[in-house]
């Protein structure tokens, strides 16, 4: 009893230090700078000894195969395109290590492609939402899937198998996962905030909102890259505008600098079908 509730709870911790592993791996700057094919065959092939190492110390622990979709499921939360192969090549690492015990069964890897097909499903829909949402049917793809492949690892199907107690030891190893991986995927979207931020204040000048001088001098080295466009560029000023914030103060003359952009956008970016953008070169 003492060592399956350690198994328990060390495999949740594995799992989660697994996938903080390929995103540490994939966000590295080593990584960033070799060539896409190499970088997700890399990541694939740490994934697959991750995931066969999952069903070896489940099957020789527990006595069951389980949690072999936790990290593809985990992987959503980190980069959609590596979440899909690592989805599509779970059903085969598990079916290979069922075919080294010689216990293979086309029924189970049948129940593995159905699975794919759900991962798939639940979590695409929420791609794009905030991280609450994200992370709540995250929670809820990895207790369904786990519990739905639950997998004996024999060669038929065992009714005898699906007990409440074997049920309770997945469901409880899934309660620990969510709780471990809480963590881990908020600080994930806490630098990703960060980073947004970091950009965003890059790019735009802080009182208008609008682009800054560095961006137009960015995109002003892009369009001279280019040929055969044409681009119109206007340059406008407000009239007395050192007067007015002598008058009046640097307060109100901050109040116009920020209503003066907004008119601008409502009657040149937004009525405007062509592409247009505004820049502010002061500030």
């Amino acid at each position: 009893m003492f060592n399956t509730l350690f198994v328990l709870v060390l495999i949740p911790i594995l799992i989660v230090g697994f996938t903080y592993e390929l995103y540490v791996l994939s966000e590295s700057e080593n990584m960033k700078k070799v060539n896409a094919l190499f970088k997700y065959v890399a990541l694939l092939f740490l994934f697959i000894v991750q995931e066969y190492f999952i069903a070896y110390i489940t099957y020789n622990t527990i006595g069951f195969i389980c949690f072999q979709y936790a990290i593809s499921i985990a992987t959503f939360m980190i980069s959609r395109r590596f979440a899909l192969m690592t989805s599509l090549f779970t059903p085969i690492v598990i079916s290979l290590f069922l075919y080294n015990i010689d216990e293979f069964s086309i029924l189970l890897c049948a129940l593995s492609t159905v699975s794919v097909m759900i991962i798939f499903f639940m979590m695409n829909t929420f791609l794009n939402k905030s991280f609450t949402v994200q992370f709540y049917r995250y929670s809820i793809t990895l207790v369904f899937i786990s519990l739905l492949t639950m997998n004996p690892a024999v060669g038929y199907f065992d009714i005898h198998f699906y007990t409440i107690a074997n049920f309770l030891k997945v469901l409880s190893g899934c309660l620990l996962i969510i709780r471990f991986s809480y963590i881990f995927f908020r600080e994930i979207n806490q630098k990703k905030e960060r980073i947004s931020e970091l950009e965003y204040m890059k790019s735009h000048d802080k009182l208008t909102g609008l682009y800054n001088y560095r961006e137009f001098t960015k995109n002003l080295s892009i369009i001279n890259q280019e040929s055969g466009k044409s681009y119109i560029a206007v340059m406008l000023d407000i009239d007395d505008f050192k007067k007015f914030n002598d008058e009046f103060g640097h307060n109100e003359g901050n109040g116009i600098l920020e209503s003066f952009p907004k008119k601008l956008m409502d009657h040149i970016v937004n009525d405007n079908e062509n592409n247009a953008t505004i820049y502010r070169f002061g500030g």
